[in-house]
């Protein structure tokens, strides 16, 4: 290898590194953000992909998952050869009845407000609520259930 393509290797090496730590920055850890009525309630901005599907899968209680029709799209076909315990999806963005209208219930909403009226109404004697969607919403969220 040439001097100059060292050079280009390892500015290569260097970008690939800063743009590995920038996607670390935009990911936040599972948040718990406490009961809200009979659920517990999680918030996780921008989950990788592996790691929403091996928390769907695991959890003991039924799961009402509030987030975007693109997370779900980006893990639909993982969550096929998966057991998993789903009460509902709720869905910000495009229906797309193709993915995940025959694995579990599934709506389709242009608000917070209508995602956490949905997600109330659905809510069983143990419920898991995931919000994977924004903050404007988890901070919604956060005053029900301080108010609750």
């Amino acid at each position: 290898m040439s001097r100059s393509e060292t050079k280009i290797h390892e500015a290569l090496q260097l970008l690939q590194a800063r743009q590995d730590a920038l996607e670390m920055q935009r990911q936040r850890p599972l948040l718990s953000l406490g009961k809200w009525l009979r659920a517990d309630v999680f918030a996780w901005h921008n989950p990788p992909a592996h790691a929403l599907i091996d928390t769907l899968c695991n959890w003991p209680y039924p799961v009402i998952w509030i987030g975007t029709t693109a997370q779900a799209k980006q893990v639909n076909w993982q969550l096929r050869k998966r057991e998993f315990d789903f009460r509902a999806l709720i869905l910000f963005g495009e229906q797309d009845e193709d993915f995940a209208e025959e694995l579990v219930e599934t709506h389709y909403v242009q608000s917070g407000q209508e995602a956490l009226q949905i997600a109330q109404n659905l809510l069983g004697e143990k419920s898991i609520v995931l919000l994977t969607t924004d903050e404007e919403l988890e901070q919604e969220i956060h005053k029900r259930i301080k108010r609750s």
